[in-house]
């Protein structure tokens, strides 16, 4: 996850918002052609398409990280960058929103709230203290969606990309993210939002419709009308109305089952039982003999087979470095 990071090719002078000119920009093949597209800094940017249009090479477009054939890309401010695909580490939940952000406590309470997750500790056993499991295994994917998402506003970057994160959650908690959080604690930044949910297209101070690797429209929603099936508005709202009335009274049967904090133990893994002091030679013997008759004969063997486990180890350790 790139919250945090700072933008190369920072041209001097400009606004936190990102301008791209004539760039073609390929994936092994051509993906993006005759990109131009200029944010200006407090822009609220929707991008919408069809699947595999190319909405998200826009975004690594943005980011730099495909190749660009030609033309010219300049970027001022720090970005946060939200991916599709959640990365969560195996901590705390407060440890993957602050991440390696100085902790503090009035900000996190606003970031909990803005991204719905304040909800979410209150049945949690131990809180914002509760440790989350290796991939995020004991929590939802709106859930891992809207930590990611949150780590990204803690984080206090000045341009945030974001790579359809609406389409984890329900409608009811896409709305709260919408209202509280896009155009909240985050409507004086800039924001490229990835997004199929058109219902919200109406929000957006600039639409860029993408198709087939070019942007075949932009403006406001009465300009790129006609590229956008409006259609499904009317089924996505009534859909909207239906989910929230069941969503009302499901939160009620949650309250009731929540368990209270205290109860269960915050942590995922417990300490074994084991024994204390130098391990035993018959250990190693255990060891040696498990590796067959062979291996005594070969001393290159035991030596390659020593320095696979300490490169493993070395690249387990560089990972969480890194």
């Amino acid at each position: 996850n790139k919250a945090g990071g700072e933008l190369g090719d920072v041209a001097a002078g400009t606004d936190a918002a990102p301008d791209v000119d004539d760039a073609p920009y390929v994936w092994g093949g051509p993906t993006l052609t005759d990109i131009n597209i200029s944010l200006q800094k407090g822009e609220l940017v929707m991008v919408t398409g069809r699947v595999g249009s190319g909405k998200s090479s826009l975004l690594a477009a943005l980011l730099g990280e495909i190749n660009k054939l030609s033309g010219t890309v300049t970027r001022a401010g720090h970005v946060a960058y939200v991916p599709q695909s959640c990365w969560i580490r195996n901590a705390s939940l407060k440890d993957n929103v602050t991440f390696s952000t100085p902790y503090d406590a009035a900000k996190f309470d606003a970031t909990l709230r803005a991204c719905a997750l304040d909800t979410d500790i209150k049945i949690l056993p131990a809180g914002a203290e509760t440790e989350i499991g290796e991939r995020g295994i004991n929590l939802s994917g709106g859930q891992k969606a809207r930590v990611q998402l949150a780590r990204a506003v803690y984080c206090g970057a000045d341009i945030f990309l974001l790579d359809d994160p609406l389409s984890a959650v329900d409608t009811h908690v896409a709305r709260r993210l919408m209202d509280e959080c896009l155009l909240g604690v985050l409507r004086h930044t800039t924001r490229v939002l990835v997004t199929h949910q058109i219902q919200f297209l109406t929000h957006a101070d600039r639409i860029v419709v993408v198709d087939d690797g070019k942007i075949v429209a932009q403006g406001k929603l009465d300009d790129v009308k006609d590229h956008i099936d409006l259609n499904m508005l009317h089924d996505v709202t009534d859909e909207e109305n239906a989910q929230n009335a069941a969503e009302a009274s499901a939160e009620d049967d949650k309250a009731a089952a929540a368990p209270e904090k205290g109860t269960e133990q915050s942590a995922l893994v417990t300490e074994e039982e084991r024994d204390k002091g130098a391990v035993g030679l018959e250990v190693y013997m255990m060891y040696f003999r498990a590796w067959g008759s062979g291996a005594w004969g070969s001393g290159v063997q035991v030596l390659l087979l020593v320095l696979l486990f300490i490169i493993a180890q070395a690249c387990a350790e560089g990972t969480e470095v890194w």
